[in-house]
């Protein structure tokens, strides 16, 4: 009976350390859904198939993945006259508008 006991608490600490990932896939056809691709390496990045230029690619530094935002803004649906850039404050702005 104890070691039941034990073999359930484990089961039961493990199953709420471990994390868990969820994925929502997409529904075929689906206008408002937007899948975009970025390669490390690679001046180009994919939105629903469809291949697009950059003028950089993305890299990994320290351990993490770098992504040019510009082309991360265009990927989620940015306009380009909805991305700006401020060099006195090392600031960049993108708009979306919803409606």
């Amino acid at each position: 009976m104890r070691k039941l006991f034990l073999v359930t608490a484990i089961a039961v600490v493990v199953s709420f350390a471990l994390p868990v990932a969820a994925f929502a896939v997409p529904c075929p056809g689906d206008p408002n859904v937007r899948v975009a691709k970025f390669w490390v390496g690679k001046a180009y990045y994919e939105v629903n198939g469809q291949r697009f230029q950059m003028d950089v690619a993305p890299y990994v530094k320290n351990g993490r993945t770098l992504l040019p935002l510009r082309f991360v803004g265009y990927a989620l649906g940015v306009q380009e006259k909805d991305v700006a850039w401020n060099g006195v404050l090392g600031e960049a702005t993108l708009k979306r508008w919803h409606g």
